[in-house]
């Protein structure tokens, strides 16, 4: 195994040090990897790491790098564009997708964002049957009492289908090439452009809740991967090699791969 990012946090700049010492002899010791190349200088104000910056000047605060910020602030012009000057009043769904991607990313730091990606949520999956005109998923007691139904965009209304052609549409995987974006689309994409004005990143206060105390381990080096999670209660433990198509992908594919497994292996225990 190896463990090629750490990170350490103590009280003062010394005890920094001492800790980074200590760290890298245990793991020494114990015939584990130490990428030294990758250590820096203790700091309140250090680079970004899985995605954030933190500091811890007068509290603790999350942001994201100046290059993530205008790049956030780009994809939102661009959406704005997509809708604003569209000539057949749709919007291409497969950048919709690659944009929220990328958004979902950014909303991992900024928790008020999340709210204002439902109108993507809903625009990219209205198509499917069983859906309002707004996007949203139907009643339950309406399903039931017109099963096979779906919205058609260009009538604006709920049409009765029937059971070989619902299954059509319910069996289409891929989905229209281009969707008509709902009205809550226009309305986040307006509050975004607002939230996202500032030229310099937006700075997050972390406020504290419950914690939990444990390990969680991960990596994935060459061909195969491994994580383990561990608290007072017992210890869980997964390894294992890639497939061909995860193989060929690059490390930070298959690292980040393996970070959101364990992280979904701790909060699921939760």
């Amino acid at each position: 195994l190896g463990f090629p990012v750490n990170r350490v946090t103590a009280a003062t700049k010394i005890q920094a040090w001492w800790a980074a010492r200590r760290l890298a002899s245990t793991l020494s010791r114990l015939g584990l990897q130490d990428a030294a190349r990758k250590r820096t200088s203790p700091s309140q104000t250090p680079g970004p790491w899985a995605g954030s910056v933190a500091h811890t000047q007068g509290g603790v605060f999350l942001l994201v790098s100046q290059e993530k910020w205008q790049k956030t602030k780009d994809l939102i012009r661009e959406l704005s564009v997509m809708i604003s000057d569209s000539p057949d009043g749709k919007v291409d769904r497969k950048r919709l997708e690659q944009i929220r991607g990328f958004l979902i990313y950014v909303s991992r730091t900024y928790p008020w964002m999340p709210p204002y990606l439902k109108g993507l949520h809903l625009t990219i999956d209205g198509w499917r049957p069983g859906r309002d005109g707004g996007g949203f998923r139907l009643k339950e007691r309406v399903k039931r009492k017109r099963p096979y139904i779906s919205w058609d965009w260009k009538l604006e209304e709920l049409i009765d289908l029937s059971p070989d052609e619902f299954a059509v549409r319910v069996g289409s995987i891929e989905g229209p090439d281009r969707v008509v974006p709902v009205d809550r689309l226009i309305r986040d994409v307006e509050a975004l452009l607002r939230l996202l004005a500032g030229s310099s990143p937006s700075v997050t206060v972390v406020r504290s809740g419950t914690f939990f105390t444990f390990y969680l381990m991960g990596d994935a080096s060459g061909k195969g991967f491994g994580s383990a999670y561990w608290d007072l209660e017992n210890l869980q433990w997964e390894s294992g090699h890639y497939g061909p198509q995860l193989q060929a992908e690059s490390s930070n594919f298959t690292g980040g791969k393996s970070l959101i497994k364990a992280n979904f292996t701790s909060n699921f225990k939760f």
